[in-house]
């Protein structure tokens, strides 16, 4: 969907509820990246390179 991971989350991180979190554990980055879907709109949209990507609270269980 994304051509390099730092694009997607750029275009993530105008998402409400969004989070990313970074640890080092002996000496190796680990990252951990979520949303919480009840946090979400009932719908909105993110622009990406002129595309608009539908999203909704609605898309997930």
């Amino acid at each position: 969907m994304f051509e390099h991971i730092e694009h997607g989350r750029h275009c993530f991180r105008s998402v409400p509820s969004y989070e990313m979190q970074t640890t080092m554990e002996d000496g190796e980055l680990f990252v951990d990246e979520s949303i919480e879907a009840g946090k979400l709109p009932d719908y909105m949209e993110i622009d990406y390179n002129g595309n608009r990507l539908p999203l909704s609270r609605f898309m997930f269980a």
